[in-house]
């Protein structure tokens, strides 16, 4: 402690300069919006700005189809998949100018919908479509060649949509069928978590605050509306978190670095395509809505 009337010198002024700089760093990165990313299935990818409310396409280049899952990868490049536009490819677009580049189109991929990267910068895709009876699929995917190789395929999958990733070579899927599965990315071993009531059709799946799994459910509300429920992953335990409208046809889910989640949503039963954001306990719910907005499908927020 600096003795009372003694003077500071000038390695102390530059140690606190150095200091008050650095806590303005801080207070700005704390303060730093994150955007977010829609996978639009109308054939394009949009950048919702949280703090202000408008949205921007950042790409509708023709070789992204109609997007269904999207991921922030490598480098701050989004990944995406085509899901039903005819590639069905995974596709890397620079959210900085809006070039589409193909990672891999293989044709082993069918229906491609969620995906992520791992740290070591292997992709993993959900498949909707693939496999024997068209019943679905976890691929791992170089980033690098653009080769896929299958981990599991088929039985028990029925058709899965959401993906996470976590440690020790562990992959959560949530199959619109009821289910969620967690999926050994080295063995291919299967194991069920969680299925039936309150599930109905999960569709999107996210690790959220407390390591608990976090699944969007298309038609587990009330008159077939959308539901948000947790998961623990380590006993199956599954509480909703919220259901019912506005909550209605989701697909995706993810987090912000304060707990938030983000939620797109495509209803058919009106034409307001939009994306919620609520807090993890449910409240908090907010609406953005843009005309900008063709089919909200996959979201994924920028680091």
């Amino acid at each position: 402690m600096r003795e009372r009337g003694k003077r500071i010198g000038a390695a102390g002024i530059a140690c606190l300069a150095v200091a008050l700089w650095g806590a303005v760093l801080v207070s700005g990165a704390a303060a730093r919006v994150q955007p977010v990313y829609v996978a639009d299935n109308a054939g394009k990818v949009d950048r919702l700005n949280p703090k202000t409310g408008g949205v921007r396409v950042v790409s509708d280049d023709p070789l992204l189809g109609k997007p269904g899952g999207i991921t922030v990868g490598r480098g701050g490049k989004l990944l995406v998949s085509d899901f039903n536009g005819g590639s069905h490819a995974i596709l890397r677009v620079n959210p900085d100018n809006g070039h589409v580049g193909t990672v891999t189109d293989s044709n082993k991929l069918v229906s491609p919908f969620d995906l992520a990267q791992a740290r070591n910068g292997q992709i993993f895709v959900a498949d909707a479509g693939a496999g024997p009876d068209d019943r679905g699929a976890l691929f791992r995917v170089d980033p690098d060649s653009g080769r896929v190789k299958t981990i599991v395929e088929g039985k028990p999958f029925r058709n899965p949509y959401g993906l996470a990733l976590a440690p020790h070579h562990k992959a959560y899927m949530a199959d619109d069928k009821g289910v969620i599965f967690r999926v050994n990315t080295k063995s291919g071993a299967i194991k069920n978590v969680a299925h039936g009531a309150p599930l109905v059709n999960p569709t999107g799946l996210e690790k959220g605050p407390g390591g608990k799994l976090y699944a969007t459910d298309y038609s587990a509300g009330p008159n077939d509306t959308g539901a948000v429920f947790r998961v623990n992953p380590e006993n199956g335990n599954v509480v909703t978190v919220r259901k019912g409208p506005p909550l209605d046809e989701m697909y995706g889910i993810d987090f912000n670095a304060s707990g938030k989640m983000f939620l797109p949503a495509s209803p058919d039963t009106d034409d307001d395509f939009d994306v919620f954001r609520m807090k993890s306990t449910g409240s908090g719910l907010h609406r953005f809505l843009s005309p900008k907005f063709g089919d909200p499908y996959g979201v994924a927020v920028g680091r």
